[in-house]
């Protein structure tokens, strides 16, 4: 059949149409054929590899943060109502495993992580566990996290001596009195270690400070309390490790929301922080009991007591057993706390020179830094890495599988020691009233004679608090009895700086003072009120189960065995007289009266050696 096209307009219609009848064959012939590797991608096997997970989703190694406690605690001479507290209730406890390269030796334990408070992010961060070598002859007791009105609270753990299973639960010390070395060393191998409170036939009795002949390879923690909820433990001196001998510190993560919610994630550490860069960007905050490390050179974080390990200004109140063991360490060096402050104050002064915020960007920063100054340079490294390093003081050998899971367990019970001592020590059968203490800084006369004695018990007020009498540090003759209601002022201690109109609610701070709880009125079957009184005197004791982190009785790390525990520490005046050792270990000398509003002398002779 044969088609005539009469018109133009026909044709046109005609061979548009046969272009798009043939576009699909030549469209098809001009398909490239899709690569044997790309075709095997898109279908899955037994051996197919998903691509990583995205960063996001995964923990955050951090090059700054928290030390872990149980690694590392700067000493607190005015424990109290912790000041750093979070706004919102910690997860639950991650599920942690080590890895498998560990330090060779039995001495090492595996303490297990807990939540810290991160003010940056306003969350909580994760600090990693830790290999330890435990103080000779003590045990850890782990902290927790505790509510408090409306924020958590962070109550401090502490080392306590083998020899003492039963924690003494005492009411709150007086401040110290002297806190600047007095007078000067014998030499310079001494070490000041400041005065302490001792509890002693039912009152607070002060040891005046002292200077202490350093040991080599040996750090001498000093007496001090630590707060709780329930009342202060009294923490005797005792000698501990240089940092870089006791054990592996790993970085703290921050887990995302997602990864902490998830039953079945366990957390494994990886990433060891290097000594060398914790010597020189560490700081401390005493309010929290804790180390920190990394990149806070911003003064904004002295605004909520995070202070440069090297600022000599306000470190007046605690007690820094690191910085003063590295001072003796390098005493023969007369430019190193110079060379220390000044590296310090050039990364405070310069953003560009801080360290990274973590591990990720800290390997970018190491790339451009030359190969030979890259050991030094650096942050952290794997324990895969350092496991393999020769140079490496800690010799490290491969746990199996099994070990591993051994080692976990052993963790959990750790865990389940801490859960214990949050119990009794909010058990409401063990009452202790509501114990508060009203801050004595700046409270001097005009020939500086600090008015901060021991606090003496006044006038009992309606609201159940008693205002101390200023000035003697003697016991008074009056013993009031305390009551206390079983409501919200139960076991509470407000924040620091609450209480500073001298104001306190005690259980008991004078000789012989008793402590009374009375309870709900119960009316029995014939409508008679009735109420049962619990009347108990300091110190309130707990017995502790079985702890599962204990130090060995002796060591022969490096040859030297633990020193013996200096006489001052176990010598205590039978009297509140501020009588001062002198260094032979003897007490007497001249008062220590008026010594806390003496000025500070400079850097040079700071420290009177």
């Amino acid at each position: 059949m044969r088609i005539i096209c009469s018109t133009p307009l026909l044709k046109g219609l005609l061979l548009s149409s046969g272009l798009l009848l043939c576009a699909p064959t030549a469209f098809a012939q001009s398909t490239q054929p899709v690569p044997a590797a790309a075709q095997a991608a898109t279908q899955p096997g037994d051996d197919a590899v998903p691509p990583p997970t995205p960063a996001e989703e995964q923990p955050e190694v951090m090059t700054r943060g928290p030390v872990h406690e149980a690694y590392a605690t700067p000493v607190d001479l005015e424990p109290e109502a912790k000041s750093m507290a979070a706004t919102k209730a910690p997860p639950a406890a991650l599920k942690e495993s080590p890895p498998a390269e560990r330090p060779d030796g039995n001495q090492y334990v595996w303490v297990p992580g807990y939540w810290a408070w991160d003010t940056d992010r306003a969350d909580y961060i994760w600090v990693s566990a830790c290999w330890r070598v435990a103080p000779p002859n003590m045990y850890w007791v782990p902290g927790y996290w505790r509510p408090n009105g409306p924020v958590w609270e962070w109550v401090p753990g502490f080392w306590a001596t083998n020899a003492t299973r039963q924690i003494e639960y005492l009411p709150a010390p007086p401040a110290p009195i002297v806190v600047e070395p007095v007078g000067i060393a014998p030499s310079p191998d001494y070490t000041w270690v400041p005065p302490c409170y001792y509890w002693v036939n039912g009152a607070y009795v002060l040891r005046s400070g002292y200077w202490l002949e350093s040991r080599p390879g040996w750090l001498w923690i000093p007496s001090h309390t630590v707060w709780s909820p329930r009342g202060y433990v009294f923490v005797a001196g005792y000698w501990d490790f240089p940092i870089e001998r006791r054990g592996v510190l790993f970085c703290p993560v921050y887990v995302p929301p997602a990864v902490v919610v998830s039953t079945t994630f366990v957390f494994t550490p990886s990433v060891t922080v290097s000594f060398g860069f914790l010597s020189t960007s560490l700081f401390v905050a005493p309010r929290y009991c804790h180390y920190y490390f990394g990149d806070y050179y911003d003064p904004v974080y002295i605004n909520i007591g995070i202070y440069a390990w090297c600022d000599r200004g306000p470190r007046r109140r605690w007690c820094d057993p690191i910085w003063d063991h590295e001072y003796w360490r390098h005493h023969r060096d007369p430019h190193w706390e110079r060379d220390t402050r000044h590296y310090y104050e050039q990364r405070r002064d310069h953003r560009d020179l801080r360290p990274a915020h973590n591990y990720r960007d800290a390997q970018r920063q190491l790339a451009s830094v030359p190969a030979a100054q890259r050991d030094s340079a650096r942050l952290a490294r794997p324990i895969s890495e350092v496991a393999r390093d020769g140079s490496s003081r800690t010799q490290f050998r491969t746990m199996s599988d099994s070990a591993r899971e051994r080692v976990a367990e052993r963790a959990s019970n750790i865990q389940r020691f801490g859960q214990e001592r949050t119990e009794w020590e909010r058990n409401p059968s063990n009452p202790v009233g509501t114990i508060e203490r009203g801050s004595n800084r700046g409270r001097q006369d005009s020939n500086d004679n600090n008015r901060g004695g021991a606090p003496t018990a006044g006038t009992t007020r309606g609201n159940n608090t008693t205002r101390p009498t200023a000035g003697t540090g003697r016991d008074d003759n009056r013993q009031p009895t305390h009551t206390t209601r079983p409501s919200t002022t139960q076991n509470t201690i407000p924040n620091r700086g609450s209480n500073r109109d001298g104001t306190f609610t005690t259980g008991g701070d004078v000789k012989g003072q008793t402590r009374t709880q009375t309870t709900t009125p119960n009316y029995g079957s014939r409508g008679r009120e009735s109420t049962s009184t619990t009347t108990t005197t300091w110190p309130d004791r707990q017995q502790v189960p079985s702890p599962p982190v204990t130090g060995r009785s002796s060591t022969r790390s490096e040859g030297s065995r633990q020193p013996s525990q200096p006489s001052y520490e176990r010598r205590v005046p039978i009297s509140s007289r501020t009588d001062r050792p002198t260094s032979s270990g003897s007490f007497g000398g001249s008062s220590d009266r008026g010594s806390s509003g003496t000025s500070r002398s400079s850097e040079s002779s700071g420290r009177s050696r």
